[in-house]
């Protein structure tokens, strides 16, 4: 199996945990620091001040292939590395990491300063990833119980992975992770490798719509969850909606019936023993259910292991990102605030 880490820079303090990969094998580097970074220490931290990112002509039998290219990482001192795991065209364009950090800082907006506080480089380095907090936009729900908004872009030098731009939250407590998707804004935007890439980014900047405006509808919807009571029978009662419990039959394949029932169970269980579940105000309210879908899928989801080999931790927190615990973290939010 691969492993998943192969350079990684994060800030762990009171404010930062350490991340769902503390204790993993790490090919490369794993360095902490006690505060936000500098643009520049992500870089290095990554490596990233002594590569770059280029496409090199495939060949075969010393022929080069027309139109076809591997992309590879290239230093100084060192044999080139592909990268990709096909060729790409001539038209597939390459985002260096210090044009991704760009991209955060003129996603984030005039006004919200934000910090680096992890970047990573994955899969032998094919993949990369840096989350950005907007400092002046964290909010309490209720008191004690900060939630962070972040920032986070994500590509791939694989040859098929798409640059994906996205919004998230964290619940500082217990790192419940879940993205600011509200209504039909999905927060989530993915731009591919063209030649066309400066105004896909212009369009995800307008689709994304990372602005104080957004952020304060989405501070908004967590804080009249904090707001509403919301006790056992009124979790029962969204959970069935949720997620329906078919009938069971009296003959022939249950399968359906016993999944949601085991799903039940387990979101039972994320209620029932909430993280940071002692702080004044948080029990029996629609921020207590919201954190119980949220914690599940944060913490304890399971999913279906990848080509790449990545850890469960890794898939699970892509699928948070990008994937089912995504689309059903929003789900779950759409009803409690329709409740």
């Amino acid at each position: 199996m691969a492993h998943m880490i192969e350079n990684y820079i994060g800030t762990v303090n009171d404010t930062y945990r350490k991340p769902w990969w503390d204790g993993m094998a790490i090919d490369g580097t794993c360095q902490y620091v006690n505060r936000p970074m500098l643009a520049e220490e992500v870089l290095a931290g990554l490596g990233a001040d002594k590569w770059t990112i280029e496409k090199a002509p495939a060949k075969h039998n010393d022929i080069i292939i027309p139109n076809q290219h591997h992309v590879i990482r290239r230093e100084e001192g060192k044999a080139d590395k592909v990268l990709s795991r096909k060729t790409v065209a001539d038209g597939y364009k390459v985002f260096q990491p210090s044009e991704s950090m760009s991209i955060l800082d003129s996603l984030a907006g005039p006004g919200n300063l934000i910090q680096y506080n992890t970047a990573g480089t994955l899969d032998g380095g094919r993949r990369i990833f840096m989350t950005a907090l907007m400092e002046s936009l964290t909010f309490e729900p209720i008191k004690d119980d900060p939630v962070q908004l972040y920032l986070v872009i994500y590509d791939g030098y694989d040859g098929s992975t798409t640059l994906s731009l996205l919004r998230t939250s964290v619940r500082v407590v217990c790192q419940n992770t879940a993205n600011q998707a509200l209504g039909s804004n999905t927060g989530h935007v993915k731009i591919r490798h063209t030649k066309n890439a400066k105004v896909s980014l212009d369009e995800a900047r307008k689709a994304l719509d990372i602005s104080v405006k957004h952020s304060q509808e989405f501070r908004e919807a967590m804080d009249y969850l904090a707001r509403k009571k919301m006790g056992e029978a009124a979790f029962a009662d969204f959970l069935e909606e949720y997620i329906p419990v078919p009938e069971e039959k009296a003959e022939g394949n249950n399968r359906s019936h016993t999944m949601a029932v085991n799903q039940h169970a387990k979101l039972w269980d994320a209620y029932d023993n909430p993280i940071g579940g002692d702080i004044p105000g948080f029990m029996g309210t629609g921020w207590h259910a919201y954190n119980a879908i949220t914690q599940h899928f944060s913490h304890a989801a399971t999913s279906k292991k990848t080509k790449n080999g990545d850890s469960e931790a890794s898939r699970r927190q892509s699928s948070l990102w990008f994937g089912t615990a995504a689309s059903k973290t929003k789900r779950a939010l759409d009803l409690l605030l329709a409740a």
